[in-house]
């Protein structure tokens, strides 16, 4: 009787190991699909990021065409206006606007606006800095952004 409670009592030993085993395993492999998820998780919510920078990036894209030697357009190239403009040189040496507005209350997307434009003595510099919002009431973030004539041809 001894010999078969002690096989028994073995037998209830081994099954408890596999089963504490098992369940190691299984709490593991829950741990590791828990990570698996919040990193697919992170990922998604970054793509969703990128895509909404993306989409506001082609919301409104200023660019400099140049039509003449001393003339430009400036042009919003983008799917939507932009509020509070404002145009200025980016550096000392700048090119001198000597005609065009510098600030725009709204400067709707497609719209062009046309420069006579002169580089100042000695500058190699072509560009300027450009700021807007994408809200009317101005309550967003300034977007600003640096935009480069083309060359004289």
């Amino acid at each position: 009787m001894q010999i078969a409670a002690l096989v028994i009592s073995g037998l209830a030993f081994v099954a408890a190991a596999f089963s504490a085993y098992a369940a190691m395993r299984s709490s593991r492999a829950a741990r590791e699909s828990a990570k698996n998820s919040a990193i697919s998780a992170n990922a998604a919510a970054n793509a969703e990021r990128r895509a909404q920078a993306d989409a506001d990036a082609k919301r409104v894209v200023f660019t400099f065409e140049r039509v003449s030697r001393d003339n430009c357009i400036l042009r919003n190239e983008g799917t939507a206006s932009a509020y509070g403009v404002e145009l200025t040189k980016f550096e000392p040496g700048a090119p001198t606007v000597f005609s065009g507005p510098m600030t725009f209350e709204e400067f709707e997307a497609g719209d062009g606006r046309t420069y006579h434009v002169a580089n100042a003595w000695g500058s190699h510099t072509d560009s300027f800095e450009i700021s807007w919002h994408y809200d009317v009431d101005r309550s967003d973030p300034a977007q600003r952004r640096r935009i480069v004539m083309p060359p004289r041809s």
